[in-house]
Order: C-alpha cells, then sequence, then structure tokens
C-alpha cells in the first residue's frame, strides 16, 4: 500500500549540483570546473521559512538561481508543486507552464539598492509585478499587496 504524498511540501531540492567550467574555448574543453553548488538538499513547506545563509562566495545566489530556473542544473532535481499537487521538476517544465512558473517564483536579490527602487513606496513594489503580469483589477491589487503585508508584519499596509 503506498502513502498518500506529503501535500506541506512546496519545493523539494535533492543533491543539487551546479559546475561552472573553467578554462577551454570554443573548440577545446574546459580545463576544470568551479563547483558552486555541490550535492544541497532541502526541502521548503507550506508555512515555513527557510534562510540559506553562509559565507560570501559559498553558493548562495546560485542556488537561488537554479531554484527560479535562471541556471539550469549540472545535476540533481528541484521538484515544485504545482496546482494539481503533484511534485514537478522544474527542468521538465517548457513552453506556457515555464511562462506560468515564472508569474509564481521569482528572485529578490539581497542588494537592496539593484531590487528596491527609492522612487516607489513598499505597497507600489510589492504591486508591481502584479501589474506587470496583469494580475487583477486595480482593486483585486490593492487588496491582495495588503493582505501580503499584514502577512509579513508589515500594518496597517
Amino acid at each position: 500500500m503506498n502513502a498518500a504524498p506529503d501535500t506541506s511540501v512546496l519545493v523539494k531540492v535533492q543533491d543539487l549540483k551546479m559546475h561552472f567550467p573553467v578554462g577551454g574555448s570554443f573548440f577545446r574543453k574546459p580545463n576544470s570546473f568551479i563547483h558552486a553548488v555541490d550535492g544541497v538538499s532541502f526541502e521548503i513547506r507550506e508555512k515555513r521559512s527557510l534562510a540559506l545563509v553562509g559565507e560570501s562566495g559559498c553558493g548562495k545566489t546560485t542556488t537561488g538561481k537554479l531554484l527560479t530556473r535562471l541556471y539550469n542544473p549540472t545535476g540533481g532535481h528541484v521538484f515544485l508543486r504545482d496546482g494539481e499537487q503533484e511534485l514537478v521538476d522544474l527542468a521538465a517544465i517548457k513552453g506556457g507552464m515555464l511562462k506560468t512558473f515564472r508569474r509564481r517564483v521569482q528572485m529578490i536579490f539581497q542588494d537592496p539598492y539593484e531590487s528596491l527602487n527609492p522612487h516607489l513606496t513598499i505597497f507600489d513594489t510589492v504591486a508591481e509585478p502584479l501589474v506587470v503580469q496583469g494580475i487583477g483589477t486595480v482593486a483585486d491589487r490593492e487588496a491582495r499587496v495588503a493582505e501580503l503585508l499584514e502577512q509579513v508584519g508589515l500594518s496597517p499596509a
């Protein structure tokens, strides 16, 4: 008898690897590889947070780029729960599914001068992706942004 899948897991990372080639050229193979991420595994569960910490150059940003499909991994797997409560391998998604994925998952880089526009309020910054993606009416977006800001303790929104 098979156990029911654990629907609390939103993201599952198994033995994730990213090796960047060093040296070489169009006609020659690389001399060696930088092992930016090597064998990383973790799960992110519903209503939980995960902190990825470490010294500069240890692979935190590369891991984030792998999770958002900005890079394709050298090895391992990244699974994301879809609307049907199934874990889907990110390497397998293409076309419309990839576009839907990019609407759901985005990376916010840690440099506040690169990721936050000082001319926008926090409210407008959070609303911007909804506007760009054409999600909801103005009233819908205002309600959703207020809800999100309150969820992270920024109230009143």
